[in-house]
């Protein structure tokens, strides 16, 4: 697989980003607090981070069902990846 870009960022964190689809062109500007300045400021935010934010909601929703939806509970490490996508199936399959 060949990927097209490695981007990484920083907000409040490094957050790093590889991705096959976008990159780090076209850049656009967001305002961030800045605590030293007590002020707004604009910064640089590269294409990739826009695109994630963009699409996150769909990715928060289904974390927040899951976490309210929790079905069974196991010690057993291959019981908890069991679990879990059943509870991903079952979500997903009541959203839908």
């Amino acid at each position: 697989m060949e990927f097209k870009s490695l981007v990484v960022w920083k907000d409040n964190k490094l957050v790093t980003f590889l991705s096959t689809f976008a990159g780090e062109v076209p850049k656009t500007t967001v305002k961030r607090y800045d605590k030293k300045e007590k002020k707004s400021i604009e910064i640089d935010c590269p294409f990739i981070v826009k695109e994630y934010n963009h699409h996150m909601g769909g990715v928060d929703l289904l974390d927040s069902n899951l976490g309210r939806l929790k079905i069974l509970q196991s010690k057993k490490w291959y019981f908890r990846i069991f679990d879990h996508l059943l509870d991903l199936t079952v979500v997903n399959s009541w959203i839908l």
